[in-house]
């Protein structure tokens, strides 16, 4: 007669639990939800269809602060456009000194001077490739894109007894494909561009823009998928 054989039952640890719990939120997270975004429309677009955020041929100053570690920082970021996808950046504290000076282009980025606590590879490429995205570096002068069809706000507004119904379109523009698709969020009435998203697991980035009411950049809110508790904040300094 054959007796039956128990097998042993493995139970993960509360804390393995945890683990893969929390590796699901960041799988999602690393995800771009189009909500009603359904069915894009491929076009040849120009680069001007993203409405760049900073005008050629004009000098910006914006307030830079940066949270990482707990730690926060800020200084005078001093953006010079050169042509449409190469600037000369200078970042500088409040105090006096500078904390670095590249040039970015399509090509890459070239540190002119680096305060030496900053002067690494990662912490340098890190703040170049926020620039490249920010300024559209990497966008072609023309490219083929998913344009998605409008998104509608819908507001309701009590007027006498009945309501009235707003409507604000935006729409989403794809570029790249595969594993490099970059998402822009632009207002075509307005001709801005209102946020930015590169999906990724570990990878991916989030801008959101905000634009005054005289149309100039008054905001932009950088968030990295990878590196929970690090921000950077750009605000616009009046010349």
């Amino acid at each position: 007669m054959n007796s039956l054989q128990k097998k042993p039952i493995f139970l993960l640890p509360i804390r393995c639990l945890h683990c893969v719990s929390l590796c699901c939120v960041l799988l999602l997270a690393g995800c771009v939800s189009l909500g009603p975004f359904r069915n894009p429309e491929v076009r040849q677009l120009s680069r001007s269809a993203l409405y760049p955020p900073f005008a050629t041929g004009t000098l910006q100053r914006m307030d830079l602060s940066v949270d990482v570690a707990g730690r926060h920082f800020s200084g005078l970021l001093l953006l010079k456009p050169l042509s449409d996808t190469t600037f000369r950046v200078v970042y500088t504290s409040y105090a006096g000194p500078t904390l670095f000076d590249m040039q970015v282009s399509p090509s890459g980025y070239q540190v002119h001077q680096c305060m030496e606590e900053l002067n690494k590879k990662k912490i340098l490429g890190l703040f170049a490739r926020m620039l490249s995205e920010l300024l559209l570096i990497s966008v072609p002068d023309t490219f083929q894109g998913g344009v998605y069809s409008e998104m509608v706000i819908q507001g309701v507004a009590k007027e006498g007894t009945g309501a009235v119904q707003t409507t604000v379109g935006h729409t989403m523009i794809r570029t790249g494909s595969g594993g490099q698709k970059t998402y822009y969020w632009v207002d075509q009435q307005q001709q801005e561009l209102h946020a930015i998203r590169i999906p990724g697991f570990l990878s991916g980035w989030r801008f959101q823009l905000l634009t005054s009411e005289d149309g100039l950049l008054e905001r932009v809110d950088v968030r990295f998928q990878s590196l929970v508790g690090v921000r950077m904040v750009l605000t616009r300094v009046a010349p």
